[in-house]
């Protein structure tokens, strides 16, 4: 079982809270409704009914057990509690938010369900050199179910009829849930969706004192290192996403700088380690 430190964890959650910073010119956008025919808590029902599919079906993800890897879970719950106070998210309160840690060093994943249910791969947290990386991806994952994405896209493949069978856990659905819930970490989202999801994390990110740069800086990596990443791969680079981002945090007025670079170093030999 791996713990995280006690002196650390407190740390991080004072940091956590100390982060937040006051700023006059940054500006939320404020069109971030999902229109569909189900409800926030039809979406969450489905989305809750896939994610113990999953949970309860380790040879299609092996997901960590929170007990197994207490600082890992620590560590993230405390970054999803911290930008769960951004007064900009619709479901603050209707979703549960909880990331899942996946125990695949060869992927990198990462994917979200209906109702807040982010899965994280541990090959993508190795892959992140910094915190505020970190961050910028799990505000980007939020942004799916926040604004609807990921149920859009349950509909779009799978139907509103099979959604509703599920919905109601008829016996014999045309669709099993298994199936359905197994699919969602390959579904590609339009180039569109891919740039709203941007919006939506910069904004996130942008009043604290992480620099804003977590997404362009992943990008940045890939490019360079021609790497395999294929949390990238579904949600696919639209014309000039770097220099859009980086318009949008100037123009947004952030202005913070921490990347910490040797916290999350330090997170990742402690709770990260492969055969650790």
């Amino acid at each position: 079982m791996r713990k995280l430190n006690s002196t650390l964890f407190y740390s991080l959650f004072y940091a956590f809270i100390a982060t937040l910073l006051l700023t006059s010119c940054s500006k939320d956008s404020a069109d971030f409704s999902f229109k569909g025919e189900f409800t926030y808590q039809e979406q969450k029902t489905i989305g809750t009914i896939l994610r113990d599919e999953l949970l309860n079906n380790p040879k299609h993800y092996n997901i960590i057990d929170d007990e197994d890897n207490t600082c890992g879970y620590e560590y993230t719950s405390k970054i999803v509690e911290m930008l769960v106070e951004r007064d900009m998210i619709r479901n603050t309160q209707n979703f549960d938010w909880k990331v899942y840690l996946i125990n695949d060093y060869d992927q990198k994943i990462a994917f979200t369900l209906p109702g807040g249910y982010i899965f994280l791969s541990t090959g993508l947290v190795k892959y992140l050199d910094t915190e505020n990386q970190l961050v910028a991806v799990i505000a980007h994952e939020m942004a799916y179910a926040d604004k609807g994405f990921a149920m859009d896209k349950l509909v779009e493949n799978y139907g509103s009829t099979a959604l509703v069978e599920i919905l109601n856990k008829v016996s014999n659905p045309s669709i099993e849930p298994l199936k359905m819930a197994a699919s969602v970490a390959n579904f590609y989202y339009s180039k569109a969706i891919v740039r709203e999801a941007d919006t939506y994390s910069a904004a996130m990110v942008c009043p604290y004192s992480y620099a804003a740069d977590g997404i362009v800086k992943v990008l940045e990596k890939t490019i360079v290192s021609r790497n395999r990443v294929e949390w990238l791969e579904t949600k696919p680079s639209y014309p000039q996403r770097v220099e859009f981002l980086e318009s949008y945090t100037k123009k947004s007025c952030c202005h913070g700088e921490e990347t910490f670079e040797e916290r999350f170093n330090e997170i990742k030999n402690t709770c990260f380690n492969q055969g650790g």
